[in-house]
């Protein structure tokens, strides 16, 4: 399917993505919709600072995690998006 077909081209080029950088978005969207580990602390390490974006990934995220049974991973998800918060 195209998810999967988007997917195996973006995971390419991950490791040249920066955090803010629209196509690492998109690629974390489509690993939790397709189901795929999620490298939380990559993910975090990157992150600078929360736009509204990141903020709604972070969130489906964590979510997937819980589902997942990953409470450690998505108790640090949490935590990132907390300490942006004003």
């Amino acid at each position: 399917n195209r998810s999967e077909q988007a997917y195996q081209h973006l995971i390419q080029i991950e490791e040249q993505l920066s955090a803010d950088h629209p196509a690492a978005s998109l690629l974390l969207s489509l690993k939790i919709k397709l189901g795929y580990d999620i490298d939380t602390n990559g993910i975090i390490s990157k992150i600078d600072s929360l736009t509204s974006i990141d903020s709604n990934l972070l969130a489906m995220t964590s979510l997937h995690l819980i589902r997942a049974g990953e409470l450690t991973k998505a108790k640090m998800t949490i935590e990132k998006i907390d300490s942006f918060s004003p």
